[in-house]
């Protein structure tokens, strides 16, 4: 890896590791075991193969290898993917398989690349490996995975003869004996933080979150994604990856809690917790993207599980294709088995323990109870919690976090739903309707406990499905109502102090930065009286339509991110609940354009802390991994905003403020995005 990171041997026991260290557990392939044979006409590829070879440096585009209508392997000029671009150029291997699946006769070609410059200087030297097994479809170099997709369907029969050009594929092996390929746990060690982190890659993202805190160890479970949802032709072929830390700074990426290994199967959001002296993963199987719902066992969800549903065994409802909600269990914490059983037709399903040790299942405006995870569950509110039309920004039900705070008790509904109830059995009062959730620009939040009675949420930004992961403080006021901050065990530190500023009135403070610069500020707010309105800019120079405006107008307490055109300030935006109010369209963040839950342009009202001094505190985080510039804002330690700013490169911030409102800022360097070079080199 580059100098933030480095893969050494697994070592099976936890290390001690320095400040902000990530370690990832990763699969390495030896393809050294496989028994090599001719890739000849009419091989047997469809029940998998594998091949290993190496490249040189200036390797043209165009064919490579060609089992006509059922595999190819060429070069080709321009990748799909810009991470490892050099002087706009961007060749790439592109591995491509036919297929027949007769549910989804569309579904035929299926690609997964390999972007040459990511071999560094000398591209003989790296070992490049595909490998087709029926269920995974990927690229390795020097054994890692680089890209990786999931196929569904029969491999096609050949058309033709077969071409391997092995003057242009140096070492050329193949073999159909898949099985022969071994694999071992390597680590990946990263100093980059768990603040914008994603998984090792260049296409890799993480997607909807859950947290879970139990003795001492904080558990974090993210929806490991490729390309933004565009796995197995959209539908995405998600699994959960685990993270576990002590101290919310050094952290370790566990991999998945389960692999996929049928055809069918693609992980949905779910839960984590304990119940029979267990830890439970408990999901959804999202089988109806891939399997006609009348083959799944939600389809007979009655005959199954009846009015008080007891957990089905697969054994039980075979033939049917396992759905909905599910779990796997672990004696240990760490090594986890699916159970193969069938709880609910729910394929988000959110499972929490209560205070009682009871579980309680939300979702589909239902709720259910249970002693334990196999039940009986029990109906015990049929009409919450609601969604659509029902509530006042429409929710969905998708990926409900339940948490209790101080005596209250929250539900925080997929994109822009939130609910608040006094007690163990005060009403729900629906709290975005109010202008008073806490949705600042992540996705899906979810919150959990942690020591001392804290609070603590996580979540992702939006640009296109999953991107880099975020965690804030949550904040309970004696009121019920909350708020969110920057945890401070990951505060940014103010070591490389490269510029300052200061402005008084309707002047204004200007500060350079370099365009590929991560920058920390913060900003300290002197009004003389409640009401005007301040700035944060962000412009860019060589392309002022992508400059943007942090804004805090103080007599409407509101804070909004827009896109801004010349030095007036920028025009006021609604808040999530006045664009609900004004449209019929759309449910979650189909409402209309500018919602928080879109991560780009948006305001908050209601905002607390702006009476007197105070300070904002900023992360301009650069980032080509995601092609954009990431801006995440804490506003008086009561409240935080996350936009993305896609090819935006930002070189001069201005702090502006109008009469009677003064600024002084002091910006820092902030660490910059780790480059992933491929296989660990």
């Amino acid at each position: 890896m580059g100098m933030m990171s480095r893969i050494v041997g697994c070592c099976l026991a936890c290390s001690v590791m320095a400040s902000g260290e990530i370690v990832q557990k990763l699969w390495k392939y030896d393809y050294s075991g496989m028994p090599v044979e001719t890739l000849r006409d009419n091989a047997p590829l469809r029940d998998g193969f594998a091949m290993s070879f190496r490249v040189g440096n200036g390797l043209a585009p165009g064919q490579l290898v060609e089992v006509p209508k059922s595999f190819r392997l060429e070069c080709v000029e321009r990748g799909g993917q810009t991470y490892y671009e050099r002087d706009g150029k961007n060749p790439a291997l592109r591995a491509t398989i036919w297929l027949t699946y007769q549910p989804r006769p569309k579904w035929k070609s299926l690609s997964i690349e390999l972007p040459l410059n990511a071999l560094g200087d000398d591209w003989s030297k790296r070992e490049i490996g595909v490998l087709y097994d029926q269920v995974n479809f990927l690229f390795t170099v020097d054994g890692v995975i680089i890209d990786r997709n999931y196929p569904v369907g029969t491999l096609d029969a050949q058309d033709g003869s077969t071409v391997v050009k092995t003057d242009l594929l140096q070492d050329f092996r193949f073999s159909p004996s898949v099985a022969k390929v071994s694999r071992t746990k390597v680590e990946h060690r990263s100093t980059d933080g768990i603040q914008f982190y994603t998984p090792y890659g260049h296409n890799t993202w993480c997607g909807d979150v859950v947290v879970y805190y139990k003795d001492g160890l904080f558990h974090l479970l993210y929806l490991f994604d490729r390309n933004h949802h565009g796995s197995r032709w959209g539908c995405g072929a998600h699994i959960f990856h685990h993270m576990t830390t002590r101290d919310l700074v050094n952290w370790v990426d566990h991999g998945p809690i389960l692999e996929l290994t049928e055809q069918w199967q693609s992980v949905g959001t779910g839960t984590m917790v304990s119940s029979g002296g267990k830890l439970l993963s408990v999901f959804g199987w999202h089988t109806t993207r891939t399997v006609d719902y009348a083959q799944t066992v939600s389809s007979q969800a009655e005959k199954y599980l009846g009015k008080n549903p007891v957990a089905v065994s697969r054994k039980d409802f075979a033939p049917l294709v396992p759905s909905g909600t599910t779990y796997a269990e672990s004696e240990d914490g760490l090594n986890f088995t699916w159970s193969e059983k069938f709880l609910n037709v729910t394929e988000n399903p959110s499972i929490f323990e209560m205070s009682d040790g009871s579980l309680k299942l939300f979702g589909s405006s239902r709720t259910w109870s249970a002693p334990g995870i196999d039940g009986p569950w029990t109906l015990v509110d049929s009409s919450f919690p609601v969604a659509g039309k029902e509530c006042a920004l429409r929710s969905t039900f998708e990926c409900p976090s339940y948490f209790e705070f101080n005596g209250y008790r929250y539900l925080l509904m997929g994109f822009t739903g939130m609910w608040a109830g006094k007690g163990e059995d005060g009403p729900y009062v629906d709290k975005a309707a109010e202008g008073l959730d806490i949705y600042d620009g992540l996705g899906v939040p979810f919150v959990a406990p942690y020591h001392d009675g804290r609070r603590i949420l996580a979540g992702w930004p939006n640009r296109g499905w999953a991107s880099v992961l975020l965690l804030r403080e949550v904040i309970s006021y004696p009121d019920g109502n909350l708020g969110l901050k920057w945890v401070p065990e990951l505060a940014p530190k103010r070591d490389v102090k490269f510029g300052s500023g200061s402005v008084s009135g309707r002047g204004r403070a200007t500060i350079g930065v370099g365009k590929t610069t991560s920058v920390y500020g913060e900003v300290t707010v002197t009004p003389s009286k409640p009401s005007g309105r301040l700035a944060i800019r962000f412009r860019d120079q060589s392309n002022p339509s992508l400059d943007v405006e942090f804004q805090i107008d103080l007599s409407r307490k509101r804070a909004q991110i827009n896109g801004i055109t010349g030095d007036d300030f920028a025009a006021g935006l609604p808040t999530a609940r006045e664009i609900a109010a004004s449209s019929d369209k759309g449910a979650g963040a189909g409402i209309g354009a500018n919602l928080h839950c879109l991560s780009r342009n948006f305001c908050l009202e209601n905002v607390r802390g702006l009476e007197g001094e105070f300070v904002i505190r900023f992360v301009l985080r650069r980032s080509k991994k995601l092609g954009a510039a990431i801006l995440d804002v804490e506003i008086a330690g009561c409240r935080t905003m996350v936009s993305i700013r896609p090819g935006a490169k930002f070189d001069k911030i201005e702090l502006a403020g109008e009469e009677g409102i003064s600024l002084t800022g002091d910006f820092f360097k902030y660490p910059e995005e780790g480059h992933f070079d491929c296989g660990g080199k």
